[in-house]
């Protein structure tokens, strides 16, 4: 019996030894990201990882649930591309463990894409994707998607261009899209988005649902004058433009309505 026991306590002793400092090291580094010496070590830290490509300043909320940021900045060979300010990201890790990325909130008050990004010459060629297919079924629920301004440069857009965004997304499996994405394996979704001009009359709007056996998306996409049929299409005749589509079906048969208004052009 004694011997017996020895062994009992030996192996909860083995056992629960590294499940205890486990523990403790999480708690630990719970800890330490959460309080102002441990966010500032983080921001030191992450340019020199990144070999100077990202930047942060301002890290701050309860981690890992809510991370938010003053400022993120990435870097190529020519300097900063991209610039992001007053992000914040509220979601449930936990929900991870159910196959389901859940996320209340994802913010932020500016991004601004300057220019487009430089590839790195030295980088090695990326090799061939497998034919494989993806069981990641990986559930997303966005609640909620803002950001107050959008800077795009002209290496996008043709000239500098001031955006908003608004949106939310539930979208059932995100393994489809990753195998190659049809309308018969579409996974059940709800999707909206509005994106909207600050420099100019122009909005784009979006909604998308997919039940089990149909599609419904509208979309419209309206313009004054001054808008991208102009500066991209070079196309003034056609502004202002005013563009609508709806498609109400089942996935083996279509029923698109589409319609245009295009200044004298109807």
């Amino acid at each position: 019996m004694r011997a017996r026991r020895i062994i009992l306590w030996s192996a909860a002793i083995i056992v629960g030894v590294p499940v205890a400092l486990s523990v403790l090291a999480i708690s630990v580094v719970l800890v330490g990201v959460n309080i102002s010496p441990g966010q500032r070590l983080i921001e030191r830290k992450v340019g020199p990882l990144t070999g100077g490509m990202v930047e942060i300043s301002g890290l701050s909320g309860m981690l890992p649930q809510h991370l938010a940021l003053s400022s993120l900045r990435i870097r190529d060979t020519k300097g900063i591309w991209l610039e992001l300010d007053d992000f914040d990201l509220r979601w449930s890790p936990l929900s991870l463990l159910h196959m389901d990325a859940r996320v209340n909130s994802l913010t932020a008050r500016r991004l601004s894409l300057i220019r487009a990004p430089v590839s790195d010459s030295g980088a090695s060629a990326p090799q061939k994707s497998t034919t494989s297919k993806s069981s990641l079924h990986m559930r997303v629920d966005l609640e909620r998607l803002h950001v107050d301004r959008i800077e795009v440069g002209a290496d996008f857009t043709g000239r500098p261009t001031l955006f908003t965004l608004d949106g939310h997304a539930r979208i059932g499996s995100v393994a489809p899209f990753l195998n190659g994405v049809s309308a018969r394996t579409l996974p059940n979704m709800d999707v909206g988005l509005h994106l909207g001009r600050l420099d100019v009359a122009s909005a784009l709007d979006v909604t998308l649902q997919t039940p089990s056996d149909r599609i419904a998306l509208a979309a419209s996409f309206k313009e004054g004058a001054g808008g991208f049929a102009t500066t991209l299409g070079q196309l003034p005749q056609i502004d202002p433009l005013d563009l609508h589509l709806n498609l109400n079906c089942l996935r083996t048969n279509a029923a698109l309505d589409f319609g245009l208004n295009a200044g004298p052009v109807t």
